[in-house]
């Protein structure tokens, strides 16, 4: 075991300038740095080679590489070899970190049980304009925050082939995380059984990262949001990727995920004369939002309806985008903002304004009593009202049938208007018989001629209508 704890790193060897350095068939075992590169530390326009070799246990206290820390345009070519069970207490890359133009290449190489636990990539970290080029690789058990195999930022670029990522775990990108405007070609990729805590359970996208996937498949993935994929870069083609992410689980979308940019009321943003009302499945407000991210495509979120900041209602977007809300809505009479914003976010989403709607809530209506200050109630079969103010309904009178405002007088019985409770005995019981629900007239000349039998007409129905004659004695 080597122990490094100067400025520079490398606990294991210090590389810089025009340095050539060629290690073969050698394993290297618990080296410590404090700075950076637990084992090799990689500068200048050096060149290293490592064939056939283990690299394993490497600890980093501080800074970047737990194993490699790769800097200006030096080179490494790994092949045949395992780095395994290194670690980084400090920044970035718990097996490699690489910055500057720093050129990577591995082939036939395994990464295994690397960890940076609270930062970013687990095995390896691109950053500035590193490059990395990998065939054949297998990468698995690795962990981090972010990319818990691999992390690439700033100008990086990456091409994959051949290669595997498995078994690694992050809060955000299980198997890769890609920011800023770093470039990722996968080509024949494997990535399954990765996980994420929160976002993109196999790979997960942000700022302007472009990422191309070829012959590969994204699978066997979990997340909360975008098992297979989540995006939240605008470099992506969603026909060209969404073949290659099948079988993948997560909570919300399961297999593509993109960041959401707005929630749009589909609808007018005004109601009024809302009533409302008491009772579980009165005075219900029907209310239907879309969702959209990244290419205007749909995502699948947890929405609220808010009134004052509090919630009334949670509901998620569908596969579609489309989230519908039937809303018990019980306030006093006036005017009130509803707001509806995105609840789940996959903590990289932009801020999403939300969609807000107006309500009107207006007094109780005719046939409605005031039974609450914030709430009407419909008079039920039984009961009827003529005054919205009163706090209860009255009973309907014998020989009558009522509900809400409306009195229905009985055979031989008859009624002078609409809003009269005081039932007549009609002179010839015959003459009386309504015909049609006293709801459907609209003034009381209307009422009255509905409760006459045919031929009948007048108050009481005791006038023979025209084209028809009392026969006396008869």
């Amino acid at each position: 075991m080597n122990v490094a704890n100067g400025q520079g790193g490398g606990g294991c060897m210090y590389v810089d300038a025009e340095a050539q350095l060629s290690i073969a068939d050698t394993v290297l075992v618990g080296n410590r740095a404090t700075s950076a590169g637990g084992c090799f530390a990689l500068y200048g326009n050096s060149a290293t080679s490592i064939t056939n070799s283990t690299i394993s246990s490497s600890y980093l206290a501080s800074g970047n590489g737990g194993a490699l820390m790769i800097g200006d345009t030096a080179a490494v070519n790994i092949t045949g070899s395992t780095v395994s069970n290194n670690s980084n207490q400090g920044c970035c890359g718990g097996r490699l970190a690489a910055f500057g133009s720093a050129a990577i290449v591995l082939q036939d190489t395994t990464l295994q049980g690397n960890a940076v636990p609270s930062r970013q990539g687990g095995a390896v970290y691109l950053n500035e304009k590193a490059r990395l080029t990998a065939t054949g690789c297998f990468m698995t058990a690795n962990h981090a925050e972010e990319g818990g195999a691999m992390f690439s930022k700033g100008a990086a670029t990456s091409v994959l082939r051949y290669s595997r990522f498995s078994g690694n775990t992050a809060k955000h990108g299980g198997a890769l995380s890609l920011q800023d405007r770093t470039e990722t070609q996968l080509q024949s990729v494997l990535v399954a059984d990765n996980s994420a805590a929160l976002s993109g359970g196999g790979i997960a996208t942000s700022g302007r990262a472009a990422l191309q996937v070829v012959n590969s498949s994204i699978t066997k993935n979990t997340a909360r949001f975008g098992g297979g994929v989540m995006l939240s870069s605008v470099n992506f083609a969603v026909a060209q990727l969404e073949p290659e992410v099948l079988h993948n689980t997560a909570v919300y979308s399961p297999n593509v995920a993109v960041a959401t940019l707005r929630i749009v009321l589909l609808g007018s943003p005004i109601m009024s004369g809302f009533v409302s009302r008491l009772g579980s499945d009165a005075g219900m407000l029907p209310v239907t939002l879309n969702v959209t991210g990244l290419q205007e495509l749909p995502c699948e979120v947890d929405v609220a309806a808010q009134l004052d900041g509090a919630n009334i209602m949670v509901n998620r977007s569908g596969a579609d985008g489309v989230v519908h809300m039937n809303l018990k809505l019980r306030q006093p009479p006036g005017v009130y903002t509803l707001q509806f914003p995105v609840l789940s976010t996959a903590g990289v989403d932009n801020d999403v304004p939300p969609a807000n709607m107006s309500v009107e809530v207006v007094p109780c209506p005719l046939g409605d009593v005031t039974a609450a200050t914030d709430g009407c109630l419909t008079c039920p079969v039984g009961y009827y009202s003529f005054n919205p103010s009163a706090s209860a309904c009255l009973p309907c009178p014998a020989s009558a049938e009522c509900e809400g405002s409306s009195i229905w007088p009985g055979p031989g019985f008859w009624l002078s208007s609409r809003q009269s409770n005081q039932l007549h005995r009609c002179l010839n019981p015959a003459a009386c018989s309504l015909s049609v629900p006293a709801a459907a007239h609209s003034d009381d000349q209307q009422f009255k001629q509905a409760q006459c039998a045919q031929g009948y007409r007048g108050n009481l129905c005791a006038v023979c209508a025209a084209g028809y004659g009392r026969v006396w004695g008869a």
